[in-house]
């Protein structure tokens, strides 16, 4: 069963990953690519069919990726920053849903942020759905983050090179945040890939940037 109805799943896919050696967003994970195994586990807490922002390499994730009923949304500008992948995700959740009251956005190398994560980011979000709620995470403020829709216009202005960060400080009387420690961690060196995979097979390993 898919829950909520009014929020869209928007994760970014779109970044370059030379530091890992290969394609970050087809690393394997238990014998799939990392996107189909991320983007399977969250999609089952929305309704609707998840927006997936690539970039660099989008020909090769179209090709390997085995993901159904997703819409893909290729960013030409992915070399400007994340800011630019969020422009290009916003502009695709306005044109889908037009029932749905706000989109979630989430990175796709967020490895430790679960479903169950993300349900508690929801019902935190659900007190006060009038404000964004941004993931509160070693002193500062992130992805995942609910924007409603009310706010996406804006976005769609925000600086390409600061992504969504400096859209956060500069209303941070429009936000909310929530306590998620588990956003820190994101897949940027091989070691950081053993690490999760370790984790999976090995629960009581901890992941973390430190």
């Amino acid at each position: 069963m898919r829950p909520h109805s009014e929020i869209m799943l928007l994760v970014m896919a779109a970044g370059e990953a030379s530091r890992m050696g290969s394609i970050k967003q087809l690393l394997p994970v238990f014998g799939i690519p990392l996107i189909d195994y991320q983007v399977r586990r969250w999609r089952f807490v929305f309704h609707h069919d998840p927006i997936i922002v690539t970039g660099a390499y989008s020909e090769e994730i179209n090709n390997q990726s085995d993901l159904k009923k997703v819409t893909w949304v290729y960013n030409e500008n992915w070399k400007n920053g994340l800011g630019s992948s969020i422009v290009k995700g916003m502009e695709a959740c306005a044109q889908s849903h037009l029932d749905t009251k706000a989109c979630l956005l989430i990175l796709l190398d967020q490895v430790n942020v679960g479903p169950s994560h993300l349900i508690e980011l929801i019902e935190a979000w659900h007190k006060r759905p009038d404000l964004m709620l941004a993931s509160e995470f070693h002193n500062t403020i992130g992805p995942p983050v609910i924007f409603p829709r009310k706010y996406w216009a804006n976005l769609r202005q925000i600086n390409h090179k600061s992504g969504a960060g400096s859209f956060l400080y500069k209303h941070t009387d429009l936000v909310r945040k929530y306590l998620l420690p588990e956003a820190v961690f994101d897949l940027d060196s091989p070691l950081d890939y053993e690490y999760f995979l370790s984790a999976l097979k090995n629960p009581k390993i901890s992941r973390s940037n430190n």
